[in-house]
């Protein structure tokens, strides 16, 4: 494919995409799009419950449990990787035209919204600021009680600290939107480029960093997200502080020894 014919099919291809989203926007904002989420977290609920009583028998058994874990791990994934394809094309069936096309690139957006935990309480990041409202808007029909969808200017589907986030934050039953900048928060500004990692070593030698309280971006990025969780989950009634709760269990050593806790634990299993 010469370099005119690759333009035009990428052209094609935007285009495509743009259409894709218009169709999912649409779906988002009708009254439709809550009761075949919720529809598709009940169908989740009991598959998973089935796996599990499959689990605890085969243990029963005297089967080995590494073995066991791993079949249940791979059937919870399987099962309800693919479950929403089946009450999502019911809706798409009655007439939301391009409703799968959509699915299938948008398949991100409807994995948390699909949650079979159905958690009230939450951070969700969304790949385009035009989704901020209407995904907060399904979430209150869903039921939840205080969520954050955000979305940076620089393009990360979380707060960033390289540039301003815009958030659309569910509280006491209303959606509202307003944006937030790193500084607001005692965070220096940096460019994403100071917390990319070059493989897998590289992204341990970072995370255990991060929770020994070694200063820097890759810190600063943790604590502005982990504060917002602690702040939508009630334990905290400002962000600003659930930032500094956040901080402060990096600093005492409490988030690294839950790691350790953790990898113990693990550990254990073999």
């Amino acid at each position: 494919m010469g370099p005119v014919a690759f333009e035009e099919a990428a052209e094609q291809a935007e285009d495509i995409i743009d259409v894709q989203v218009e169709h999912f926007m649409s779906w988002l904002r009708s009254l439709d799009a809550v009761p075949v989420i919720r529809a598709y977290r009940e169908h989740a609920r009991t598959l998973g419950e089935l796996e599990l009583e499959k689990a605890r028998q085969r243990l029963a058994n005297g089967e080995n449990a590494d073995a066991v874990m791993e079949t249940l791990t791979r059937n919870l994934v399987n099962k309800l990787a693919h479950a929403p394809s089946v009450n999502l094309r019911e809706a798409a069936d009655h007439g939301k035209t391009g409703l799968m096309d959509t699915v299938r690139t948008l398949f991100n957006l409807l994995g948390p919204l699909t949650n079979p935990a159905g958690a009230p309480n939450q951070v969700l990041g969304v790949f385009s600021d035009e989704l901020l409202e209407p995904i907060a808007e399904v979430l209150r029909r869903l039921g939840s009680r205080h969520v954050m969808v955000v979305h940076s200017r620089d393009g990360l589907d979380e707060i960033s600290i390289g540039d301003k986030t815009e958030v659309a934050e569910l509280k006491d039953g209303r959606v509202h939107r307003f944006s937030i900048q790193p500084e607001e928060f005692g965070v220096t500004r940096s460019s994403l480029d100071s917390i990319r990692v070059g493989g897998p070593e590289d992204s341990v030698k970072t995370i255990i960093g991060v929770l020994d309280n070694k200063p820097g971006p890759a810190r600063d990025i943790v604590i502005l997200n982990a504060g917002a969780a602690i702040y939508v989950a009630g334990l905290a009634n400002s962000l600003q502080a659930g930032i500094d709760k956040a901080q402060t269990v990096i600093d005492s050593g409490a988030a690294l020894q839950k790691l350790n806790d953790l990898v113990a634990l693990t550990n254990s299993f073999k």
